[in-house]
């Protein structure tokens, strides 16, 4: 049932793409016992450096992945749509996760004109949340 007495704001999100992903922690830590090479295949050497020494290595990069998946989604596309490299998720100094995208992934994002991706990361032992958020830029591109 709606309320009128509040009511959305028009165009709230208007110009915004957004993108949210949860990963089981568990199964995905399972997943990398179960085929050690899925490492490779889905995370980028800095990726894997960035989380080697982590007593709990397998959730920040159940996270990382999530945040990979949020990025597809964002970017309309599904798994396989890109290369799991052409997303990468970088810690700054500070340990703010940022995204850098390669390849397909950038030529995505170019042509819907989103360059600024921004991302949020959060953990518990069972599950990982990402989301990712761009602003379009309002120059008429969406051509993907």
């Amino acid at each position: 049932m709606i309320n009128d007495e509040f009511p959305t704001a028009p165009n709230s999100v208007e110009g915004y793409q957004v993108g949210i992903d949860a990963v089981d922690c568990m199964k995905f830590r399972d997943s990398l016992k179960r085929t050690p090479r899925m490492l490779n295949r889905l995370f980028s050497e800095s990726e894997l450096l960035e989380c080697a020494e982590s007593p709990r290595r397998h959730l920040r990069l159940a996270a990382r992945f999530g945040a990979k998946e949020a990025v597809w989604k964002l970017l309309g596309v599904g798994l396989g749509g890109v290369d799991f490299k052409d997303v990468e998720v970088k810690s700054e100094k500070s340990g703010k996760p940022s995204v850098f995208l390669h390849g397909r992934a950038l030529k995505l994002a170019d042509a819907k004109g989103m360059h600024d991706i921004s991302i949020s990361l959060t953990h518990t032992n069972s599950v990982a949340i990402a989301i990712a958020i761009a602003k379009k830029n309002n120059d008429g591109k969406d051509s993907a």
